[in-house]
């Protein structure tokens, strides 16, 4: 078996399906999720896998990130074959390469995260293929959903139709039935309700149960937003009918596997409604209680009664950079990596300090798109390692970056000024990191990249004893930085550490190190995105985990 969460409770399905190989690892299906196995063995398609060894794993080791449960470590061996997996996927294999592609990704929900947003969020459409059959006949429901997981996979989110069923056949209320998709839910993973697989269809399903006095396009608009940050106009406006018409997509796909000779016709008509996806509008919007404030306050006075005239009113108020309040620096929680944003508020605008590394890109660019971040004036590339400028290519592509900079300089951004401090020319990339610090209204920030202790000592050297507020630990608390003669030359108040624990990270001598000067410690691993808020008056830190500081 393996273990479904932190709390080592067990999981309650012991066997899984082969449905996908990658280069290092595969994909087993389990019913009620999926698990990414990496390993030595080599299982093929339609395996059936049975778990048997308890195995114990940290956040950095796993994930629910759409329907797949990420996990690096599991023990399991083989015990039959299912013969029709290896069928389906021979099937799609002799199609021509350009219609396999595109029928895999839309059977087995294959998009990125960014695509995902424009397919209504993560293969909705299956999900409501089957609703509305459910709604012709529950036994057929039943039955379609029993075939299509033997020969493709059990999504999370077609565990909602099969409650949906059982209630149906037991008659329940539609507020029991609700109530009864979260518990199992909770019982089942608690986790399982981050995964936007399940929880888009049960914020719309809300809308119907509760009366709720907005029109189903408003409240669509906020249920994207607070998803991905970002609504695909067309996609809200027609939401109705591009649903329909991913349902065909759907279906035609499952009908070019029985006959492939339909493959030509399939990329036809798919190319006739390219529009739904490529000429589409693409706004960056996120939710917040001022934003809601205001247009709860708009809609009453002026009484609205047209659906499209509130909708867009919707969609301007979280368009606006009402989020952000306060001047803040956050250390974005890229995993084994670097990125750190310094943004103003009510702006469009950001300068960043490193990518992340290229695996970790969405959770940049979501924390980005929920800042209304269009456009980066400066973006530093502290030195060439793969976790600090990982995603420069992709942020090219998705941001107006006005400035890189990965030869040290001085520069301004607006009315601040972010010092490069040159510690000379050493024998390794790390020492080379660019280093920089920032003083706004009072507070000094001091970021590191990945130097080490000599370069540490060269800082102090050449700059003599700072006094700084906020640390970011070099080279994501390894010992080979962050020495007890650098912590004491500049007492800091906090230190953030940008790490996902991976190899060891942060070691415990610099732990204690920063323990022994009284340092707060904040960790991306433990609180997420670490995100510094200032003020004329003070200023307080709080974390993605909720975690809050005032700074003295």
């Amino acid at each position: 078996m393996i273990i479904l969460s932190d709390n080592h409770r067990y999981d309650i399905i012991p066997i899984g399906i082969v449905e996908k190989k990658d280069s290092s690892c595969v994909t087993v299906d389990k019913f009620f999720y999926k698990v990414r196995l990496f390993t030595d063995d080599e299982p093929d398609y339609g395996d059936i896998l049975l778990f048997y060894e308890k195995c114990d794993r940290t956040d950095t080791q796993s994930l629910i990130r759409k329907n797949i449960l990420f996990s690096k470590e599991a023990a399991f061996r083989k015990i039959a074959d299912l013969k029709i997996r290896k069928i389906i996927r021979n099937r799609i294999g002799s199609l021509d390469s350009e219609t396999g592609s595109f029928i895999t990704r839309i059977i087995y929900n294959e998009y990125t995260d960014s695509e995902n947003m424009v397919q209504l969020g993560y293969g909705l459409f299956a999900y409501y293929c089957f609703s509305r059959l459910r709604k012709r006949s529950v036994p057929v429901c039943l039955i379609t959903l029993f075939l299509y997981s033997l020969c493709f996979c059990f999504e999370n989110k077609f565990f909602l139709i099969f409650i949906d069923c059982i209630c149906d056949l037991i008659k329940a209320r539609k507020d029991t039935k609700t109530a009864l998709r979260i518990l199992l839910f909770l019982f089942l993973n608690p986790l399982l309700l981050t995964n936007k697989g399940i929880l888009i269809p049960i914020l719309l399903d809300l809308y119907s149960l509760f009366d709720f006095d907005l029109c189903f396009h408003t409240f669509l608009v906020l249920v994207f937003s607070f998803c991905f940050h970002e609504i695909s106009l067309l996609n809200i406006l027609f939401y109705e009918i591009c649903i329909r018409y991913r349902i065909f997509l759907f279906l035609f796909s499952v009908l070019i596997l029985l006959f492939p000779f339909l493959g030509p016709l399939f990329r036809r008509f798919t190319d006739l409604f390219s529009f739904l996806f490529v000429r589409n509008i693409h706004l960056r919007v996120s939710v917040s209680a001022f934003s809601l404030l205001i247009f709860l306050l708009i809609r009453k006075r002026i009484q609205i009664r047209k659906t499209y005239i509130e909708m867009f009113l919707m969609i301007i108020l979280l368009a606006l950079p009402f989020k952000d309040l306060f001047f803040q620096v956050t250390f974005i929680d890229v995993g084994q990596g670097d990125a750190i944003m310094i943004h103003y508020p009510f702006s469009f605008t950001c300068v960043l300090i490193d990518t992340g590394s290229s695996y970790q890109y969405q959770k940049l660019k979501n924390e980005l798109y929920s800042h209304h971040i269009y456009r980066i004036s400066d973006l530093i590339i502290t030195h060439d390692d793969e976790d600090h400028n990982g995603n420069l290519e992709k942020l090219k592509e998705d941001f107006i970056i006005e400035r890189i900079i990965d030869e040290g300089c001085d520069f301004d951004y607006r009315n601040i000024t972010l010092k490069y401090l040159k510690l000379g020319v050493h024998d390794n990339d790390n020492d080379n990191s660019l280093v920089y610090s920032l003083n706004v209204n009072g507070i000094d920030f001091l970021f590191t990249g990945d130097i080490s202790k000599d370069a540490e000592c060269d800082l102090i050297r050449m700059y003599g004893p700072l006094d700084i507020d906020v640390l970011k630990v070099s080279h994501h608390g390894s010992r080979s930085g962050s020495s007890r003669f650098f912590i004491s030359s500049i007492l800091p108040e906090i230190a953030v550490i940008s790490t996902s624990g991976n190899y060891n990270h942060p070691h415990q001598e610099v732990l204690d190190i920063l323990n022994s000067y009284n340092v707060r410690i904040l960790s991306t691993k433990q609180s997420g995105s670490v995100s510094v808020f200032i003020t004329r008056f003070f200023s307080f830190v709080k974390t993605a985990h909720n975690e809050f500081v005032i700074m003295g």
